[in-house]
């Protein structure tokens, strides 16, 4: 158990570190690609992500039911049930990437007539479109490996790994767009990347996978029908996050063509690789609450529940409260553009408070996850899917860019939370009313002082206060929009933020742990000072 608990804090700051590379690499790689193409190329860059990003659905929710049943599997020490598992997401990964292959001919033909691209040439959207789907069936391909390995508790190397990734990915994109290379080349090499990447996946599963587990496989119809039914319900959870984070993209595309995505898809990309980067840090709290369940632990249980959510409360609302107290300021110092910084800027602030629902919601769904209660993420996810897109919809008629934001809070507040705040409360037991006041209001009162640190920061330390204490040292830092100036308004603005952080993370040990957990995180700070400066 405490090897368990090393790994998982090892692949906790794998993880972090990878999240840096992904919010890093949204920061360097949107501006950088968004003047070598154009706004029209761009928004074709950003729409072909989203389009085909829905391949990822083909899975059918396996690559969850895997992770799940292979958790509880091993919890249990059930082989036979654990190789039949193994056997049977093999066999199902082969003819899912097909399919993908087979749909991606279609959408080849109809992408440039249906989105009416018209100043880049047809060819290259076609092999943009081909190329991206084609990473997508290669990603499909590995997903039993990664499934063992989370199933494993090896969030270390799969963590190591998928940083490594996200380190050459980034380094190749900046590269690339500083060559002004084309759609076709960035396609490329996101194909190249995520191919390379399989292989390594596909060694370090063999290598770490219990090799007690695994015995001969047999024909199980019942295990196989519970396989595919439990993933058949929670895939209806992926299709509403994937209508929240990339619908509005295709709606827009469509109604206003491929350009007028350049206002709108910078502050969403942002956003939703924020949100993204939530599920992947939290992804392990799934397979911990199986594990739990399957050796009987229910206080166990429970109580990864309620901290891990208090927990996602804090986070975010620090987030949600940082884009709108800073994120006019950090949009001008990343795009450079007014026009777009003026009609971004609306769309950030309300993406930013969306998060406050989005990311507690991540600890409920892996609730239901470890239960096996996947039909109430089914019911969820179809009311979320179809509500959400109905008013995006409706709304971008209307408002356009705006009105899919629009569109989307309302559904997410709706669906994320009230009903699922009241489907939690069911499985628990509670009323949903205490475990709002538990999850929810207990984390609110740790974001006054974070309000009042930002107001007293802005204040008296404000932002380009760096850039004239530079300038009155003698140091050339260029006009105000100039690259350097820039880099220096990010700066502080981090800066900014690792002081709210702090003050969040105070007010999170004195109100939001229990006291075990106050007692563990004290003890360990303890012993890290002494060691340091023994």
């Amino acid at each position: 158990m405490a090897n368990r608990g090393k790994m998982a804090l090892v692949g906790m700051f794998f993880m972090l570190l990878r999240s840096v590379f992904l919010i890093g690499g949204a920061l360097v790689t949107t501006p950088l690609i968004m003047k070598r193409l154009g706004r029209e190329s761009y928004g074709v860059w950003s729409l072909v992500q989203d389009v085909v990003g829905y391949g990822t659905l083909a899975d059918l929710g396996l690559g969850t039911s895997t992770v799940m049943h292979l958790s509880r599997f091993e919890g249990e020490r059930n082989a036979q049930a654990y190789s039949n598992t193994l056997q049977s997401a093999k066999r199902h990964v082969r003819w899912q990437g097909f399919l993908v292959c087979l749909v991606l001919l279609g959408l080849v033909l109809v992408f440039p007539w249906v989105f009416e691209v018209q100043d880049v040439p047809t060819t290259v959207v076609r092999w943009t479109v081909l190329i991206c789907g084609l990473r997508v069936a290669v990603t499909l391909l590995g997903l039993t490996n990664t499934s063992v390995l989370k199933s494993a508790g090896r969030y270390d190397w799969l963590s190591f790994q998928e940083t490594l990734v996200s380190v050459v990915m980034l380094g190749v994109l900046i590269l690339l767009a500083a060559l002004g290379s084309g759609l076709v080349g960035l396609a490329v090499s996101q194909f190249v990347v995520a191919a390379l990447s399989q292989f390594s996946y596909f060694w370090m599963a063999a290598r770490f996978q219990d090799r007690d587990l695994l015995v001969p496989p047999t024909v199980d119809p019942e295990l196989e029908s519970r396989l595919r039914n439990y993933g058949k319900s929670t895939i209806w959870s992926k299709v509403a996050g994937r209508v929240n984070a990339a619908s509005g993209s295709v709606i827009l595309g469509f109604l206003q063509g491929p350009s007028s995505l350049a206002f709108y898809a910078p502050a969403v990309s942002l956003i939703t690789r924020v949100n993204a980067i939530m599920v992947l840090t939290l992804d392990f709290l799934g397979p911990v609450m199986a594990r739990a369940l399957g050796q009987g632990d229910q206080a166990g249980f429970r109580r990864v529940f309620f901290l891990s959510s208090r927990f996602a409360a804090c986070l975010s609302l620090l987030i949600a409260s940082s884009v709108v107290l800073y994120g006019r300021e950090f949009l001008m110092a990343w795009l450079d553009d007014a026009e777009v910084v003026q009609k971004s800027y609306p769309l950030l602030a309300l993406l930013g408070l969306l998060l406050g629902v989005s990311i507690p919601s991540i600890p409920g769904n892996n609730l239901f996850l470890a239960l096996g209660n996947v039909e109430l993420l089914k019911q969820r996810g179809i009311s979320e899917a179809i509500v959400s897109s109905l008013l995006q919809f409706v709304l971008a008629l209307w408002l356009g860019p705006l009105g899919v934001v629009l569109g989307t809070m309302v559904s997410t507040f709706a669906i994320r939370g009230v009903m699922q705040l009241s489907l939690v409360g069911t499985k628990l037991s509670e009323p949903a009313g205490r475990i709002a006041k538990d999850v929810y209001l207990r984390p609110l009162l740790s974001l006054i002082p974070v309000l009042i640190a930002a107001g007293v920061l802005k204040t008296f330390v404000p932002l380009g206060q760096l850039r004239t204490l530079m300038m009155g040292w003698g140091v050339d830092v260029g006009e105000g929009g100039s690259r350097l100036s820039r880099l220096l308004t990010v700066g502080e603005i981090g800066l900014h933020g690792l002081v709210l952080a702090f003050v969040m993370g105070v007010g999170c040990l004195a109100i939001c742990l229990d006291s075990e957990a106050r007692q563990m995180v004290l003890a360990r700070w303890t012993a890290l000072r002494k060691k340091l400066f023994r």
